[in-house]
């Protein structure tokens, strides 16, 4: 499955042998990653769910390849950093718990990356769940009032001026 692309970079998943890659089309260059290991699951409330995979985009070119990878579990969300350089993941702690949709375990929407930040809209609209990519910190952003519940109306994502 394809996950996403970013600098010219594909990610792409294959779930059944758990195993991720990154291939530039361009190059023809194929990375080969191994998923995290099932340590990013520790310490979950009840099952945690992956997330997302997302390509870190280097701001100059040269710079090692990084992915982030996230999971949530009951009100948390968490993340780990690949880099190519290390070959190795870097897991974070788990976020602040956050107000989950009761008996749920999908509480969060497909993310969507935009300038470094990873944006998950709440199953009912209600806030936003943003990690910032540059210091793996997840916030929740509030909607205002004439967004909640109104997701067909809204969508995460850059203009054309890059704001």
């Amino acid at each position: 499955a394809i996950e996403g692309c970013c600098d010219g970079n594909v990610l792409l998943q294959n779930f059944s042998l758990e195993q991720l890659a990154v291939y530039n089309p361009l190059t023809r260059a194929l990375d080969l990653i191994p998923v995290p290991p099932d340590k990013i699951f520790e310490g979950a409330r009840g099952d945690a769910k992956y997330l997302g995979c997302y390509i870190l985009s280097s701001e100059e070119g040269g710079e090692p390849l990084r992915l982030v990878y996230t999971c949530h579990d009951k009100s948390r969300a968490r993340a780990a950093i690949f880099s190519s350089e290390s070959r190795e993941w870097q897991i974070f702690p788990w976020s602040e718990a956050v107000t989950p949709l009761p008996e749920d375990e999908h509480w969060l929407k497909v993310g969507t990356m935009v300038n470094g930040f990873v944006y998950w809209i709440h199953t009912n609209e209600a806030y936003i769940l943003v990690l910032n990519t540059a210091t793996l910190h997840f916030s929740q952003m509030d909607l205002p009032p004439t967004l909640v519940a109104r997701d067909l109306i809204f969508r995460v994502g850059e203009t054309k001026d890059d704001s």
